[in-house]
């Protein structure tokens, strides 16, 4: 009779402790994918001098194909904002249109509901910017 009601305890506190320890345990982050800018996106015409890419939620995981003579700045707006900002660091090292820069940024998604991008190019006289459906990704 004694080891039935320990059974039965047992039973009961694992009912209650398990679903709370669950809820507790991180969520595991989505994969990487690549961020992709269209071409059709920057003025065949104008050279792409600067580009900055705000990431809500997430972050920037890997950069790869990245044009020669760019200066590259990342940091933390706030804990859950991260902020990339290259700029080009001689006139001729502007890339025409977006160059390898239409695809070389690898990003996180950590928090579905509040995940965003938000990319900002500078050509030599305009200001492009683009977010939500704009953007396209590959895995």
């Amino acid at each position: 009779m004694r080891k039935i009601l320990n059974a039965c305890v047992a039973i009961v506190v694992a009912m209650f402790v398990l679903p709370a320890v669950g809820a507790d345990a991180p969520v595991a982050a989505s994969p990487a994918r690549t961020l992709v800018l269209p071409a059709s996106l920057f003025p065949a015409g104008d050279a792409l001098q600067e580009l900055k890419v705000t990431v809500a939620c997430g972050y920037i995981s890997g950069l790869r194909d990245i044009p020669e003579l760019w200066d590259i700045k990342m940091g933390f707006d706030i804990p859950s904002v991260q902020l990339f900002h290259a700029t080009v660091r001689l006139g001729s090292a502007a890339t025409e249109g977006l160059g390898s820069w239409a695809s070389s940024i690898r990003i996180v998604s950590i928090e579905n509901d509040c995940f965003s991008v938000k990319v900002v190019a500078s050509g030599r006289d305009q200001e492009y910017r683009w977010s939500g459906a704009q953007l396209h990704w590959t895995r």
